[in-house]
């Protein structure tokens, strides 16, 4: 409650200022991005370099999922994502990482580096946890190029 108020007073001062919708969409449009890649919500995407993100065709960004490419120190980073990947609820990748073909980036994991191809990536930071199976990529595929949700049987 507390918090509430002292946003409002903030933003009245204009110390603070609410996010605009419309600066978050054209950020998505400024995206290097295949066929097919579905934003589920709201997400951050990198407001000062959106153009070195790459994002492969048939991928679902999960809700509340950040892609960041500006490092304080080396400045703007690529990041891959390749495709057919799946990302969870509050995905966070961060600057200079790859995520390869055919992957499942579990919720709240934290992508820190470059991952190959055909994996399960969860954890802070994300690590593999396991590789998939010819029968779990066909599955994935699948799934993803027919907009199918992946909680539904």
């Amino acid at each position: 409650m507390v918090k509430k108020i002292i946003k409002k007073i903030l933003i009245k001062l204009k110390i603070y200022s609410v996010p605009q919708q419309k600066e978050i969409k054209s950020n998505i449009d400024k995206i290097n991005k295949g066929e097919n890649v579905r934003f589920m919500g709201e997400n951050v995407i990198d407001a000062v370099n959106p153009q070195l993100i790459s994002i492969g065709n048939n991928c679902v960004i999960g809700v509340r999922s950040s892609i960041l490419t500006h490092c304080p120190i080396r400045g703007g980073l690529k990041v891959s994502i390749g495709n057919y990947v799946w990302l969870g609820f509050g995905v966070y990748i961060l600057p200079d990482a790859k995520i390869g073909n055919n992957t499942i980036v579990g919720a709240a994991s934290i992508v820190t580096k470059k991952f190959p191809d055909n994996v399960i990536l969860v954890g802070n930071p994300a690590r593999v946890l396991r590789t998939l199976t010819n029968d779990e990529i066909k599955h994935l595929q699948y799934r993803l190029k027919n907009k199918i949700p992946m909680g539904k049987v």
